[in-house]
């Protein structure tokens, strides 16, 4: 271009700017507020690996995209550091070395460390550059490194690797002004005002002149098209020269902003622009095609517009986006290339409701509430408002066939427009139904549809009429939203699916379902539809988007869960290339659909929300028009929103890298040569580590990445897998992941970078390795191995050499086993053997207690008593064995009651009074309390205290002194006992309390060395504990104390029942030596049945019991099921050890049979064990009896079942009011005799009920129930018929008015006679005498 023509040009120039215009620049910006250090920006640079560095008044930045980092210059520690973070240049050479400039002082990045460091002179050392104490770095175009001194310009190729240098004489090089260079040349601008160029291929120092009329110019710019440019920041004097012609001075147009001047960057984007920023004045681009040039300003009620008419720096990007520097406004950015949409604010109303695009490119907008809009597309003057038009809410907008424009309202009814004229329709002066109009769309036949709430019309323009469309079953469609398919189909959307509707014939089908009606779509709530050009249907609801594939009838549904913005769908679009375009209530989804050859469906999708840039996400409904440049143009709640589709799908993009940027270990962020946990885990920067080791206990590892996508970072998402823990790529919206707890072992996370459109970066990595615990490590498996070796050298030497001591150890050990083998051995016996004795001595004391109660002269019953006190003596050296054999297996526990201790051991010491009397041996009770009532196991007490008692009895001589004390020490109760015997020596009391352990005795007195290992035990069980001392002057003491409260709550479990039967038998046996038990009275002796494997025993038993009571006997419980079935059993007395059916089993077999589950059990066993007991009364026993035992006990627990039949008897026959609980034992005979009870009141009234309906409805024979029925009642079944009725029939007379043969009729009796017959039998009296004792 001519120069003299180009300064014509830019005086000529006027400011313009365009409101929908196609050159229009939209910038975005960054600051403070997104994580800059200072707003006040100086230099931008964008790395190789593409990070945007940028240098502020107060620190330097580095920009991934996603956030901030902010770095410091480090400096020696004996230099100041003032400064340095006032960065004033940024300049990245070929080998990746970013120049920071600060002050008067240089810094390079370390990219290995991360670090900025003002020790550049090894850097340059290695590229054989030695620098004096100043010096001044530039980085041309190539990337390749300049370096001025005072005497020496210094030139680095990196790509040759090679160093040149020359020698200068060129005064205050050093305090240049500013330098710049084209491919052949480098520029530097002296402050004398000259010009120095240096070849670059010759490194030949010439100069050129300045311009003449020049005035403190301080910057020189060298652009691509061969010119070069001089300017100031002090006004706004522009000097330009292109290759070898003269100097001109454009002038810039002039605004009215300020009356401040300066130009402070120039910028040639190497595609035909300059650009250049202004000191106040904004931004001004030179177009050098076409010759014109644009101006940018800030404009605060503008979206997208400059952020500050002050700009600083200008700098450009290999992706071509500019980015511009501002002083306290931060950075800003545009790419016409990639600018993907543009808020706009075009009319005086901010929310748009409606949009539409008429035939002579007019745009009609629709606002809320401030009425209806007119534009030409490319008018540059404002918007014309329809006056005419309601001034409210315009919802909808169409237009015909013939251009006439349609406008919807929300409250005032449908206008139909037609140039200057108006019409108005609402429900007063027209046939609409409703005036709030949701929708309006016109068909080729020239009807108008609309849509309202109240239901669906058509309008005919010609005719001027009003018709509704109907649903096949009567009522009227309520309509929220239309679609016109441009044929022959109107497609209506309701809250209940759509209507397709024929707009020739008006036939409708309603669809809320595929055809097959095998799915459902996503809502019935329709509020947008789209027939695609594949002639698929798109639905929009509140809950998302469903697809129909009508050719395959498949629904597919997408919504936030599956990529879209929100579920609330607003409207639904297709642009030329089949993207479908869905705007919600927070922002806009742009769908690629997929569709298989067998109808298959995937789809792409890509989202813009505020994030994105938008100025608002919640897009209207009706709000969308299509441009004629193919753009679209979305309403907004706040202004318009235009996207560009093709740059959206078609911009060109540098190919995308995934960097590591950052690694948190426990939420801390971890930095190179930091400490963690006393470790060091980043040596070099993340970018430049491959490998991370972590401890097996490093919890919580977070690892950000960026793709470095600048401008568009919100549109990528990232897909990543570990590698030896994870076989499927995993999806992350994120730029970071984070791992809970990862195992031991060797890993490699893959990331990758994805596009909207599925295309996705090459895969970026890192090795992980988690080391293991110490004690699983390699070294520590050294360890153990050198450890094992060791060990087993030891063990080899260790036994050569003590083999003969270790044999001696074996047979000590040997004999040990050998003699604790023979002690268990002979425990065991013991202990077996006192089971087996119990049923001999049961065969002994039963006819000892039989003939002591029929001796008549002293010397039998002297002897017969001798016998039986050494029968109970043997049979408490059973039971003590016993109890041993029960704590040896830990099967002991306690039974706690409450019980007064002080009268507890004046009882059992009382029963010792006769015996110490007998002896002359003074017997002593010290207790000076009265009552000490707390828990403890009665039945152990006592245990303890007769063995005691009788130890003491034992050893003390004839005339000697036994003193029992009593008194409480806090929580403690304190019982001794004191003899004046033998004593004890101090060697057996260390072991006296131990199993089998038996001191010195003279052969009169021996024991078996249980016993005070017994009362050991047992005290300790409560908690307490036991001793022995001497006896000053003779003898030994026992003590014993047991803890006021350490015995456990008291329980009314069985266990307990089962130990005050236990008591209770006990007292009973006491009792009954002088009690006379006598026979039953009943006119009939009562079946009694004894099962028991032992002949004798059965033999003995039988005979004692068969005065009183008729005997049968069974020797297994097979033989005695038997008997049950065919006699009339009134008790049964079974053994509980037994071949075959044992006394257990039999007892569970009979309680469980309707037939026999009213006969009383009693078990006798020689198990003494209160488990067996409990077990037994489990299982529904009426009584549990241990051998031996007092026949005499027998005989009254046997008195005292057969008596209960007798009293439940009388109480059947005399009270009119019976529950069944009272009159039986068990409630399987409760529920038997409450079922016939209600089945006879249930036949009342029947004459014909007998005995055979009564049999049949309780399934029982008619035998089987006989025998049941006087077991419990004592009647046969017919006569507990007639008592039931009897006794309805008396209560009938007490209550009611009726007369004496209504009642006897009511009551089932077939006469009245006979029913004051058998009244009289049963209650001693006629009726009628009873209805007179009443009165």
């Amino acid at each position: 271009m001519n120069p003299s023509r180009f300064t014509t040009i830019l005086f000529s120039l006027v400011f313009t700017v365009s409101i929908i215009a196609s050159e229009r620049h939209v910038f975005r910006k960054l600051d403070t507020n997104d994580g800059m250090s200072n707003d006040n920006v100086k230099s931008i640079l964008k790395d190789k690996a593409g990070f945007l560095w940028v240098g502020t008044a107060s620190g330097l930045n580095r920009y991934d995209g996603y956030e901030f980092k902010q770095y410091n210059i480090k400096t020696p520690e004996n230099e100041t550091n003032d400064y340095l973070d006032d960065i004033w240049s940024l300049q990245e050479d070929a080998d990746g070395n970013i120049w920071v400039r600060s002050n008067k002082r240089y810094s390079v990045f370390n990219r290995d460390k991360d670090i900025f460091s003002v020790d550049v002179s090894e850097l340059l050392s290695s590229y054989g550059i030695d620098i004096p104490e100043y010096y001044c770095v530039y980085v041309d175009r190539g990337k390749n490194l300049w370096i001025l001194t005072d005497d020496t310009i210094h030139f680095y190729n990196m790509s040759e690797g090679s160093h040149k240098s020359v020698n200068h004489s060129i005064k205050f090089l050093l305090d240049n002004l500013d330098i710049s260079d084209d491919p052949d040349y480098l520029y530097i601008l002296l402050n004398t005002g000259k010009i120095c160029r240096i070849d670059k291929s010759r490194l030949q120092i010439g100069y050129m002149q300045p311009p003449t009329e020049v005035n403190r110019v301080n910057h020189i710019y060298a652009d691509f098209q061969h010119g070069l440019w001089l300017f100031s920041d002090h006004d706004n004097d522009i000097y330009y020269k292109k290759d070898s012609g003269p100097w001109d001075k454009p002038s810039l147009p002039s605004t009215n902003l300020t009356q401040s001047k300066g130009i402070r960057c120039i910028l040639d984007d190497k595609s035909g622009h300059v650009w250049i920023g202004t000191d106040h004045n904004g931004l001004y681009v030179y177009n050098q095609f076409k010759a014109t040039m644009e101006s940018f300003i800030h404009d605060s009620k503008i979206s997208g517009t400059l952020p500050s008419n002050n700009v600083s720096c200008i700098y450009q990007d290999d992706d071509n986006t500019i980015w511009f520097g501002h002083n306290k406004s931060g950075i800003s950015f545009c790419n016409d290339s990639q600018l993907q949409f543009d808020n706009l604010g075009l009319f005086d109303a901010d929310d748009i409701t409606a949009l539409l695009l008429d035939k002579r490119n007019n745009l009609w907008v629709g606002t809320d509430g401030n009425g209806l809009f007119r534009k030409k597309v490319g008018d540059k003057s404002h918007a014309e408002k329809i006056s005419s038009v309601f001034n409210g809410s315009i919802i909808c907008l169409d237009e015909d066939s013939t251009g006439m424009i349609y406008a919807g309202c929300y409250g005032n009814g449908l206008y139909w427009i037609n140039g200057d004229d108006v019409n108005h329709f609402t429900t007063e002066n027209s046939p609409l139904i409703s005036d709030m109009v949701w929708d309006v769309q016109t068909d080729k036949t020239g009807n108008v549809w609309i849509a309202t709430l109240n239901g669906t019309q058509y309008f005919d323009p010609k005719s001027g009429r009003f018709m509704s469309v109907v649903a096949s079953d009567g009522p009227s469609i309520n309509s929220l939203s239309l679609y016109y398919d441009g044929d022959d189909t109107m497609y209506i959307g309701t809250f209940e699916g759509f209507y397709k509707v024929d707009i020739h014939t008006k036939r409708h089908e309603h669809c809320f379902s595929n055809y097959k009606k095998t799915q459902s779509f996503k809502q019935g709530f329709v509020s947008s539809i789209l027939k695609d050009t594949s002639g698929h249907l798109w639905l929009g609801h509140n809950r998302g988007i469903t697809v129909w594939n009508t050719v395959t009838d498949s629904l597919y549904y997408i919504d936030h869960n599956y990529g879209l913005c929100d579920n609330m769908v607003r409207t639904i679009t297709e642009d030329a290339d089949g993207h479908i375009w869905v705007s919600t209530s927070n922002g806009i989804s742009i769908i690629s659909p997929k569709w298989g050859n067998e109808g298959n469906f995937s789809y792409n999708i890509r989202n813009y929300t505020k994030k994105h840039g938008l100025k608002s996400s919640f897009f209207n409904s009706n709000a969308v028009a299509k441009m004629p440049d193919g753009n679209f143009i979305f309403g907004t709640s706040n202004g318009c929103v235009t996207f560009h589709p093709k740059r959206i799908f078609n911009s060109r993009r540098n190919e995308l890298k995934v960097i590591f940027t950052k690694l948190y270990v426990g939420a801390k962020p971890i930095s190179v040569d930091s400490l963690y946990d006393g470790r060091i885990l980043l040596k070099s920067s993340l970018e430049k580590t491959s490998t991370l080791t972590f401890d097996h206990d490093d919890n919580l590892i977070t690892i950000e990445f960026t793709a470095c996508d600048l401008t568009n970072q919100y549109n990528l998402e990232y897909d990543y897998k570990l590698e030896g823990l994870d076989n499927q790529w995993l999806h992350t919206g994120d730029n970071k992941v984070t791992f809970a707890s990862i195992p031991e072992g060797k890993y490699r996370l893959l990331v990758k970078a994805c596009l909207p459109n599925g295309e996705c970066s090459e895969t970026s990595g890192i090795d992980i390795i988690i080391r293991p615990p110490f004690y699983l490590s390699w070294w520590a498996y050294t360890i153990y191995i050198l450890f094992i070796i060791g060990c087993v050298y030891a063990v080899y030497f260790g036994v050569r050499n003590k083999h003969r001591q270790k044999m001696d150890i074996q047979k000590q050990e040997f004999e040990n086993e050998q003699k604790a083998k023979i002690n268990e051995i002979k425990f065991k016996f013991f202990t077996n053997i006192s089971h087996d004795l119990r049923t001999p001595l049961t065969l002994i004391m039963v006819p000892l207690q039989v003939l002591m109660s029929r001796a008549k002269d002293e010397t039998s019953k002297k002897m017969l008593n001798t016998m039986h006190q050494n029968a109970l003596h043997l049979l408490n050296l059973i039971n003590s064995l016993l109890d041993l054999r029960k704590l040896d297996v830990g099967a002991e526990s306690l039974h706690c009651s409450h019980n007064d201790f002080i009268h507890f051991v004046k009882s059992t010491c009382a029963s010792f009074e006769d015996y110490a009397s007998s002896r002359n041996i003074k017997f002593d009770l010290d207790c000076s309390l009265s009552e000490l009532s707390f828990d403890f196991d009665i039945q152990k007490v006592k245990k303890i205290m007769n063995n005691l008692l009788s130890n003491a009895f034992k050893y003390t001589p004839d005339g000697g002194h036994i003193r029992v004390s009593l008194e409480r020490n806090d929580n403690f109760v304190t019982i001794s006992v004191a003899d004046t015997g033998e004593g004890i020596d101090d060697k057996t009391k260390k072991y006296i309390f131990e199993r089998f352990y038996q001191g010195e005795q003279s052969e009169s007195k021996t024991g078996s060395g249980i016993g005070l290992h017994i009362v050991s035990e047992y005290v300790h069980m409560h908690g307490g504990e036991i001793s022995v001392t001497d006896n000053t002057p003779q003898g030994s003491t026992f003590t014993f104390s047991i803890p006021l409260q350490n015995c456990g709550p008291v329980t009314d479990s069985v266990a307990d029942r089962a130990d005050d039967e236990a008591t209770d038998e006990t007292t009973d046996e006491t009792e009954l030596q002088q009690t006379d038990i006598d026979n039953p009275e009943s006119e009939k002796k009562a079946n009694i049945l004894l099962v028991d494997d032992n002949k004798e025993y059965l033999d003995i038993i039988a005979s004692v019991l068969s005065d009183e009571y008729n005997v049968l006997t069974a020797d297994n419980g097979e033989k005695a099921l038997e008997l049950l079935d065919k006699e009339n059993i009134n008790l049964i007395i079974s053994d509980v050890m037994m071949p075959g059916i044992d006394g257990m089993e039999l007892c569970r077999r009979i309680k469980s049979n309707i037939c026999w589950s009213h006969i009383p059990v009693i078990l006798l066993t020689a198990k003494g064990a209160e488990e067996s007991r409990i077990e037994g009364l489990e299982l529904g026993a009426d009584d549990y009896i241990t051998k031996p035992f007092n026949y005499q006990l027998l005989r009254l627990r046997i008195h005292k079942f057969i008596e209960l039949f007798e009293r439940n008897h009388r109480m059947f026959k005399n009270q009119i009011d019976v529950e069944p609980s009272e009159i039986t034992i068990t409630s399987l005979d409760e529920k038997l005799v409450e079922k016939a009870i209600k089945i006879v009141e249930d036949h009342m009234e029947d004459p014909e009920f007998s005995v055979e309906v009564l049999s049949q409805e309780l399934a029982l024979s008619r035998g089987y129930l006989y025998k049941k029925l006087m077991a419990i009642t004592g009647k046969g079944p017919a006569e507990f018929i007639r008592t039931i009725r009897l006794k309805r029939a008396r209560q009938l007379l007490a209550k009611s008015q009726l007369q004496i043969a209504e009642v006897a009729y009511k009551c089932g009796f077939n006469s009245p006679k006979r029913f004051a017959q058998n009244f009289r039998n049963e209650f001693g009296m006629l009726p009628s005498e009873y209805l007179k004792g009443l009165s």
